[in-house]
């Protein structure tokens, strides 16, 4: 009988240490920094869920990345069950699984690839597990994934947070030779759980969201060219995917053509000879 308490008493424990650790619904905010092709830091940025919505019968939390980025859908639900976070892109109806933190060392996961010129689905190994303690004393499972085929494929994930590897709710796992996202930190209800604590404050201070300034493109959409005001008093353009790569345009005679790009929607941001930068999408038809 003693053996059995000591039994008992053992396996309660790990349940308790390693419990599941839940993704916050509401009041939470992850944040990034958006970086060039030569590392040099492009703004900062911050998203989380502004509501609960319901979608056939199932509860989403909603988050909007509207005048932030430019995915190929403006609006993420995602929802948790059984250790696992699934998302749904606004106005589609299929749900896919980000992450599973009910697998172990040697298991395979195979990432689903969407978005803007998605790369094709990442089939990674976990060859990493373990637990950290964040900032609200909670313990959290760390898995580390990658591809033994030379594709470059990774992902770090952290329970209850996501994945760190690149934009949360973006199953994106190729690795950008030309700019990119970096994760600064996470935090629930103003308060810092992971991430760079000093610089975290000062963006959750400002209601997790940077403003940045804007500037007119004309036309827009367009098939192949378009301008702005005072096209020659600029210092620097530049003009990034979907998945913040950037990408190569020409200039003739005032105007900036795209005409050999994929379709889609684009970041353009534009620095001036005072070095202020301005950002504005373009969609190229």
């Amino acid at each position: 009988m003693k053996t059995f308490y000591i039994f008992f008493f053992f396996v309660l424990t790990s349940l308790t240490l390693h419990a599941q650790v839940e993704f916050p619904k509401l009041n939470a905010s992850w944040c990034y920094r958006a970086y060039g092709d030569h590392g040099e830091n492009l703004y900062n940025f911050c998203v989380g869920p502004d509501s609960i919505i319901n979608v056939a019968g199932i509860e989403y939390s909603r988050v909007s990345f509207k005048n932030i980025l430019n995915p190929q859908f403006d609006t993420i639900y995602y929802r948790e069950e059984d250790r696992k976070l699934y998302i749904l892109p606004e106005d589609s109806t299929n749900e896919m699984l980000l992450c599973d933190f009910n697998l172990i060392v040697g298991d395979s996961f195979t990432a689903p690839a969407w978005g803007f010129w998605a790369p094709q689905t990442a089939v990674m190994t976990v060859y990493d597990v373990y637990y950290m303690t964040t900032n609200d004393g909670v313990e959290r499972k760390v898995m580390q994934l990658g591809s033994n085929n030379g594709e470059g494929f990774n992902a770090t994930w952290i329970e209850g947070i996501g994945d760190i590897s690149w934009i949360f709710l973006f199953p994106n796992y190729v690795g950008s030779i030309s700019g990119g996202y970096n994760f600064i930190c996470h935090s629930i209800d103003g308060k810092l759980i992971y991430g760079e604590e000093n610089y975290c404050n000062s963006l959750i201070s400002t209601k997790a969201e940077i403003s940045r300034k804007s500037i007119s493109l004309y036309p827009n959409p367009t098939n192949e060219k378009f301008t702005f005001s005072d096209l020659n008093n600029f210092k620097q353009i530049k003009i990034y995917n979907g998945w913040g790569r950037e990408v190569a345009y020409k200039i003739t005679n005032q105007e900036i053509d795209i005409s050999h790009l994929k379709a889609g929607i684009y970041i353009v941001v534009i620095t001036d000879q005072n070095n202020n930068q301005y950002f504005s999408k373009i969609v190229k038809l």
